[in-house]
């Protein structure tokens, strides 16, 4: 599925004209690009209803339909078909006034694609909000049932399990569209433009051109040839833009490009963006209501290094040959100049010599019981289409382990961490954790996190057993080439989770925190442990609440441990990295072992 990475700011279609009298209302485009649609649910075996809004008090084109307007069915996308009419568990619904209230429903047997649907009885329009939607039992065999565009990013409602409904954000447009008829006989409605929600704003710099993509809907009976709008934040200078199409955009046709808007010049946490249509094809545009993005408008960002945690396990038989293909695309990162750490948890499918109390915690992360390893955490970000932020993996390919990398790479870091250790005299150390956290997570008043982490790299399977190295359809030399790495062997926090993070709030938002007296046992290779630390969120009923700010880490050196330094022959003539691509500092002697130096693979005895 293609992702956008591009800072996405979409005006999108509102209302529509189809034959027979009908119009279509959504946030959707009625025919989007099939690689930019994705798919919501659990990957459960669950009950699964989804919901859009439907509002006269917020939007001038529903509260035009307030007088003799009617909702007559539902249009709906469905990645597989559902048949379970005979069972009453799929159907479509229209809720008046709450998502509590008794719904209007029609049972049917929903095909794979769009979806008609007629109710019994038309649905009269009022003052008060409907939620048009529906349901389906979604199962593990045909996960993830209802239809998203990737292109925008629009709030839904989401009811798992009929346990309640939660509001979505940031997880794209909901495919569901009220299929509505109305006395009015005219061609069709203005043109409407929304911009889509996000629910963590954008960082942007102020006054400055940022790019984004657009999606231009034309809700009239003839081509778009031309169009004029607005930005502003309500504050400062409105812009305007105008767009003339070398090649028409067809009547009720959509199309996504490529845009740079201008950034508000208002510094805050979230500074609304505002888009209002103002001319179609050189004729003055209907008033209708604009809708608004809000943008994280800062001077200074922080540079983002992924976090890249994995379950994993030595019982894992496809461990291994998961762990090939992302270990190629971290190292990849890395020879081009970007960081990314690495985390592995010994926990899910099964635990292990190297499970520590921290991995049993993090299992609420993992999507349940029923997952198995191996499986991948980015940022801890929920993507576009997943319900929880692991990814289950075994493909013969880096390509997609190297781009959800490079995904949460591009996302605006919003802490800095820095990690420093000095020794102590009785071979213990202090390891100091400070940084800056950005204000507006703090001043949202939701405690952050700090996690810390001693991890020890390079293990051998020969010292401890790993199963699924002799998988004949692995690549040929994953037997010689595994190791155990990013196993944490300390977790330097008071709490399995993480410690809730002090911030000291003045004209930066600082923290300073220092472990002290913190040891490296006997039995691990010191030379290939690194101290890694992170901020993060952590939200164990909102899995979208769990990402990280930002991470930082240092390796462990003779330095660190107080322990003198003796000269090293081999590293002479150019500087030295291990096969994990870090660099060897000078003061190391480096241990027995292979290491790279001037792009030749050298033996150090």
């Amino acid at each position: 599925m293609k992702r956008l990475i591009l800072f996405l700011l979409t005006a999108i279609v509102a209302l529509t004209n189809v034959q027979g009298g009908h119009r279509y209302y959504g946030t959707a485009p009625l025919n989007p690009d099939s690689t930019l649609v994705g798919g919501y649910g659990t990957g459960k075996n669950n009950y699964m209803e989804v919901a859009i809004r439907l509002s006269a008090s917020d939007d001038p084109l529903v509260a035009s339909l307030k007088q003799g307007g009617r909702i007559v069915g539902v249009r709906i996308f469905l990645r597989e078909e559902y048949r379970q009419r005979s069972k009453g568990w799929s159907y479509i619904t229209a809720r008046r006034g709450s998502l509590t209230a008794e719904p209007e429903k029609r049972v049917v047997n929903f095909e794979a694609g769009w979806n008609e649907v007629m109710f019994d009885t038309p649905v009269e329009m009022g003052d008060e909000d409907i939620y048009i939607g529906a349901q389906v039992y979604e199962t593990k065999g045909t996960p993830y049932p209802f239809g998203i565009y990737t292109a925008a990013s629009v709030p839904f409602y989401v009811n798992a399990d009929r346990s309640g409904w939660n509001e979505v954000k940031e997880r794209g447009c909901l495919l569901v569209q009220a299929i509505v008829e109305t006395d009015d006989e005219q061609d069709g409605f203005p043109w409407a433009a929304t911009v889509n929600y996000s629910g963590t704003p954008q960082v942007v710099k102020p006054s400055a051109p940022f790019p984004c993509t657009l999606y231009v809907h034309n809700l009239m009976a003839e081509p778009l040839t031309s169009l004029t709008f607005t930005s502003g934040d309500g504050v400062g200078e409105v812009i305007s833009y105008t767009i003339d199409f070398e090649e028409p955009i067809a009547a009720f046709d959509g199309r996504a490009m490529t845009y740079r808007l201008q950034s508000p010049d208002t510094e805050g946490t979230a500074v609304p963006l505002t888009l209002k249509v103002t001319m179609v094809n050189g004729h003055e545009a209907t008033p209708t209501a604009g809708c608004t993005r809000l943008l994280y408008v800062m001077r200074d960002a922080f540079v983002r290094i992924p976090l890249v945690e994995e379950f994993t396990s030595q019982r894992c038989v496809n461990c291994p040959f998961m762990i090939y293909f992302l270990d190629r695309a971290i190292k990849a990162r890395r020879e081009a100049g970007g960081d990314v750490l690495y985390v592995a948890h010994h926990s899910g499918y099964a635990e292990d010599a190297f499970t520590q109390p921290v991995d049993r915690e993090l299992l609420y992360l993992f999507g349940g019981p029923d997952t198995y390893n191996p499986a991948v955490m980015y940022d801890r970000r929920v993507f576009v289409g997943e319900d929880v932020p692991v990814q289950a993996a075994r493909v013969a390919d880096s390509t997609p382990y190297s781009e959800a990398i490079e995904a949460v790479g591009a996302v605006a870091a919003m802490a800095e961490v820095n990690v420093e250790a000095t020794p102590n005299d009785d071979g213990t150390m202090d390891v100091r954790v400070y940084g800056a956290v950005n204000r507006g997570y703090v001043t949202e008043d939701i405690p952050l996190y700090l996690s810390t982490y001693i991890i020890e790299d390079g293990i051998s399977a020969k010292e401890y057993m790993q199963q699924g190295l002799d998988d004949e359809t692995a690549p040929s030399d994953l037997k010689e080439t595994f190791r155990h790495n990013g196993v944490i062997r300390q977790n330097l926090c008071t709490r399995a989770s993480g410690d809730v993070l002090d911030i000291e709030v003045g004209d930066d938002c600082t923290f300073d925190v220092t472990f002290g007296y913190v040891y490296i046992d006997d039995s691990w290779k010191w030379e290939n442990c690194d101290i890694i630390a992170f901020v993060h969120r952590m939200d164990k009923v909102d899995m979208t609440a769990n990402y990280v700010l930002n991470a930082g880490s240092m390796r462990i050196t003779q330095k660190t441990l107080g322990i003198s330094p003796t000269p090293s022959l081999s590293c002479e003539g150019g500087e030295l990295f291990d096969l994990w691509g870090r660099r060897i500092d000078e003061d190391i002697t480096p241990p027995t072992g292979l290491y790279v130096k001037k792009g030749k693979k050298i033996w150090i005895h």
